[in-house]
Protein backbone atom coordinates (compact mmCIF):
# COMPACT_ATOMS: atom_id res chain seq x y z
CA UNK A 1 0.00 0.00 0.00
CA UNK A 2 1.45 3.36 -1.03
CA UNK A 3 0.87 6.75 0.90
CA UNK A 4 -1.29 9.32 -1.08
CA UNK A 5 0.62 10.23 -4.05
CA UNK A 6 2.17 14.30 -3.57
CA UNK A 7 2.08 15.74 -7.22
CA UNK A 8 4.39 18.95 -7.19
CA UNK A 9 4.95 20.67 -10.51
CA UNK A 10 8.48 20.23 -11.92
CA UNK A 11 10.05 17.69 -13.85
CA UNK A 12 10.70 14.13 -12.56
CA UNK A 13 14.31 14.56 -13.14
CA UNK A 14 14.72 17.52 -11.00
CA UNK A 15 12.07 16.13 -8.10
CA UNK A 16 14.34 13.04 -8.14
CA UNK A 17 17.63 14.60 -7.57
CA UNK A 18 15.96 17.21 -4.90
CA UNK A 19 14.25 14.26 -3.14
CA UNK A 20 17.91 12.60 -3.36
CA UNK A 21 19.21 15.52 -2.03
CA UNK A 22 16.92 16.72 1.32
CA UNK A 23 17.24 12.50 2.31
CA UNK A 24 20.96 12.91 2.33
CA UNK A 25 21.05 16.13 3.76
CA UNK A 26 19.14 14.14 6.48
CA UNK A 27 21.69 11.25 6.94
CA UNK A 28 19.49 8.80 4.94
CA UNK A 29 21.56 7.11 1.97
CA UNK A 30 19.40 6.77 -0.84
CA UNK A 31 19.72 4.36 -3.96
CA UNK A 32 18.45 4.75 -7.33
CA UNK A 33 16.57 1.53 -8.36
CA UNK A 34 14.19 0.91 -10.82
CA UNK A 35 11.38 -1.23 -10.79
CA UNK A 36 10.30 -3.40 -14.08
CA UNK A 37 7.03 -4.78 -12.96
CA UNK A 38 5.72 -1.24 -11.74
CA UNK A 39 6.59 0.63 -14.70
CA UNK A 40 5.27 -2.48 -17.05
CA UNK A 41 1.98 -2.84 -14.83
CA UNK A 42 1.41 1.10 -15.32
CA UNK A 43 1.82 0.19 -19.27
CA UNK A 44 -0.92 -2.68 -18.98
CA UNK A 45 -3.18 -0.19 -17.13
CA UNK A 46 -3.05 2.55 -19.15
CA UNK A 47 -6.28 4.90 -16.61
CA UNK A 48 -3.52 4.82 -14.03
CA UNK A 49 -1.15 7.32 -15.94
CA UNK A 50 -2.62 10.38 -16.77
CA UNK A 51 -0.05 11.49 -19.54
CA UNK A 52 -2.17 12.07 -23.10
CA UNK A 53 0.43 10.27 -24.51
CA UNK A 54 0.80 7.30 -22.20
CA UNK A 55 2.29 4.71 -24.94
CA UNK A 56 3.11 6.78 -28.01
CA UNK A 57 6.45 7.51 -29.35
CA UNK A 58 5.24 11.77 -27.84
CA UNK A 59 5.17 9.79 -23.92
CA UNK A 60 7.80 11.43 -21.79
CA UNK A 61 6.38 9.34 -18.79
CA UNK A 62 9.30 8.14 -16.61
CA UNK A 63 8.86 5.83 -13.59
CA UNK A 64 11.84 6.31 -10.67
CA UNK A 65 12.49 3.76 -7.35
CA UNK A 66 14.15 5.59 -4.83
CA UNK A 67 15.36 3.08 -1.76
CA UNK A 68 16.15 5.26 1.22
CA UNK A 69 18.61 3.15 3.41
CA UNK A 70 18.00 3.91 7.23
CA UNK A 71 18.50 1.90 10.59
CA UNK A 72 15.68 -0.31 8.84
CA UNK A 73 16.59 -3.78 7.82
CA UNK A 74 14.77 -3.15 4.77
CA UNK A 75 15.12 -0.15 3.10
CA UNK A 76 11.92 2.51 2.08
CA UNK A 77 10.41 2.39 -1.24
CA UNK A 78 9.90 5.64 -2.76
CA UNK A 79 7.77 5.87 -6.04
CA UNK A 80 8.61 8.85 -8.54
CA UNK A 81 6.09 9.34 -11.56
CA UNK A 82 6.19 11.83 -13.62
CA UNK A 83 5.05 13.22 -16.93
CA UNK A 84 3.91 16.63 -18.82
CA UNK A 85 6.10 18.50 -16.19
CA UNK A 86 3.92 17.36 -13.01
CA UNK A 87 5.43 14.57 -10.74
CA UNK A 88 3.93 12.31 -8.54
CA UNK A 89 5.41 10.58 -5.27
CA UNK A 90 4.58 8.56 -3.06
CA UNK A 91 6.31 6.44 -0.04
CA UNK A 92 5.65 2.87 -0.05
CA UNK A 93 4.34 2.24 3.23
CA UNK A 94 6.68 -0.42 4.76
CA UNK A 95 6.20 -4.17 6.18
CA UNK A 96 9.43 -3.44 8.66
CA UNK A 97 9.27 -3.48 12.11
CA UNK A 98 6.79 -1.35 13.70
CA UNK A 99 9.68 0.29 15.59
CA UNK A 100 10.96 1.92 12.37
CA UNK A 101 7.55 3.52 12.36
CA UNK A 102 8.82 6.65 13.13
CA UNK A 103 11.75 7.16 10.67
CA UNK A 104 8.64 6.11 7.71
CA UNK A 105 6.57 8.65 9.20
CA UNK A 106 9.89 11.42 9.11
CA UNK A 107 10.16 10.28 5.23
CA UNK A 108 6.80 11.32 4.89
CA UNK A 109 6.88 14.60 6.60
CA UNK A 110 10.31 15.26 4.80
CA UNK A 111 8.18 14.47 0.99
CA UNK A 112 5.61 16.94 2.28
CA UNK A 113 8.10 19.42 3.26
CA UNK A 114 9.78 19.05 -0.23
CA UNK A 115 6.56 19.33 -2.01
CA UNK A 116 5.69 22.32 -0.46
CA UNK A 117 8.97 24.38 -0.92
CA UNK A 118 9.37 22.56 -5.25
CA UNK A 119 5.76 24.23 -5.58
CA UNK A 120 6.15 27.69 -3.79
CA UNK A 121 9.31 27.65 -5.97
CA UNK A 122 7.21 27.41 -9.08
CA UNK A 123 4.57 29.66 -8.28
CA UNK A 124 6.94 32.48 -7.42
CA UNK A 125 8.84 31.81 -10.91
Amino acid sequence: MNSTPITIEIPCEDAVHRIIGAMEAAGFRVTRSFDLQSAREALIQPDACACPYHGTAECDCQYVILLVHSAAPQPYSVIVHGHDRFTHVSLVNSKSDPAFGKTQHKIQEMLESLSFELDSSVSHS
